[in-house]
């Protein structure tokens, strides 16, 4: 069965790798991210005893017919987020299934609202 972890994360102003470095001008805003990978980046902690052939319950057959998946459960309230494998398309709709690299690592990219602030202020 899989387990679910609520995560939270501090991201940058305007959701920058590196704050300041390209979104800060307002017309950053009017257009769409390009490249999308130069956002924050929010990886998720991922294990599936399934499929670790360490674990008593692996088989090989299922490991094979049902990969590790990620599945997103929630948006953020404020903000963006993006697939960070292929296309990079927007995250929209509760339930979109994240890529899971082959090293069995999975992320999104995450984009701010303009001018948002944190919760806490």
């Amino acid at each position: 069965k899989p387990i679910a972890i609520d995560l939270n994360v501090t991201v940058v102003e305007d959701g920058e790798l590196i704050c300041g470095s390209n979104l800060r001008f307002p017309d950053s805003y009017r257009e769409p991210i390009s490249p999308v990978t130069s956002l924050s980046n929010i990886s998720f902690e991922l294990y599936d005893g399934d499929n670790d052939p360490t674990h008593p319950n692996y088989d090989l057959n299922f490991a094979s017919s049902y990969p590790t998946q990620v599945q997103i459960a929630s948006l953020p309230s404020k903000g963006t987020l993006y697939q960070t494998e292929g296309t990079y398309e927007e995250i929209t709709v509760i339930g979109t299934m994240v890529a899971v690299s082959s090293s069995g690592t999975s992320s999104v990219f995450y984009r701010p609202n303009k001018d948002a602030y944190s919760a806490d202020g």
